[in-house]
């Protein structure tokens, strides 16, 4: 765990109570790595959904921003831009994911691909 939440990998070696070349040689290892390898996956899945839990926030803050009159412009424009590269990022899995299921559907992908986390 120490690799997954160290600075460096001296850090991660002390907290382990190993070397740093240690480290290294457990990282050759394919266990152990495919073991850190779900570790890793894990902690992304952890905080991806805690960001998936303050998108609401996140949007309703954009909003205010944006419909601050008393804000100052540069604010209520990156506000809108934020909104808006959002929603133009949201549109573009949309249509990959279209194409990559018309792919699907003519034999040249395994399974459906749908947009969302």
């Amino acid at each position: 765990q120490s690799i997954l939440t160290a600075s460096t990998m001296d850090e991660a070696a002390k907290e382990a109570g190993t070397t740093r070349s240690t480290l290294y040689r457990w990282l050759k290892d394919d266990l152990f790595f495919q073991e850190l390898s779900r570790a890793k996956r894990r902690m992304i899945d952890h905080h991806l959904l805690r960001l998936q839990r303050t998108t609401g926030s996140a949007i309703d803050t954009l909003n205010e921003i944006c419909r601050d009159k008393d804000a100052p412009a540069s604010a209520r424009v990156a506000a809108a831009k934020a909104v808006l590269d959002s929603v133009m990022k949201a549109i573009e899995i949309e249509v990959l994911a279209a194409v990559m299921n018309k792919l699907k559907e003519a034999g040249l992908l395994g399974k459906n691909i749908t947009p969302g986390f």
